[in-house]
């Protein structure tokens, strides 16, 4: 259909894909079984003539990969599809409001250790999605939710302690004033 963006799979290997030039194949020297069956692209490879761009995972390729790129995702059925703004959003406030709720229950260690385990499974679980079913997963919100999170901890942590230092330091110069009266006393 005119008009329509069809995403891409860029997951999908160019190493093995055959490029035969148009040398070899006016001159005849492509075996006819190479051709049989197969599906071709014409273009340029040559990088002088400006046909490249740079995508995802294959770095700069000419527009002949990226049109191959394109042909295969058609073949294949493997349509990027992307999980959309409210379905991210909601499973990061879920896993963040866990996370919060987690942070009252424990120690500054334990809960930074969680923050990474969650961070690891939210990206292993997209790394699946895509992989298995060609849904992009778009983990960004997520793992800077928890990064968020884990320097809120962090801050709190440090603001308690530097707290507890005051509260000592009052104490301990109570104690030296009692001490200093009682020594002036005697």
């Amino acid at each position: 259909v005119e008009g329509d963006v069809i995403p891409i799979d860029f997951s999908i290997a160019t190493a093995d894909v055959p490029v035969i030039s148009v040398k070899s194949l006016l001159e005849g020297t492509v075996p006819a079984a190479a051709l049989k069956g197969k599906k071709v692209i014409v273009g340029a490879t040559a990088m002088e003539l400006r046909d490249s761009m740079a995508v995802p995972v294959h770095g700069i390729v000419t527009g002949s990969v990226l049109q191959m790129l394109a042909a295969e995702t058609l073949l294949q059925q493997r349509v990027p599809l992307p999980t959309g703004e409210f379905v991210t959003g909601a499973l990061s406030l879920a896993l963040l409001f866990l996370l919060a709720v987690l942070s009252i229950r424990l120690r500054l260690s334990w809960f930074l250790i969680a923050i990474l385990v969650v961070a690891a499974s939210v990206e292993g679980a997209g790394f699946w999605l895509y992989d298995k079913h060609a849904i992009v997963a778009e983990t960004v919100p997520a793992q800077l939710g928890f990064l968020c999170l884990a320097g809120a901890a962090i801050a709190v942590e440090l603001d308690g302690r530097r707290m507890r230092n005051a509260q000592a330091m009052v104490v301990i110069d109570n104690y030296r004033n009692v001490l200093g009266q009682v020594f002036e006393d005697s």
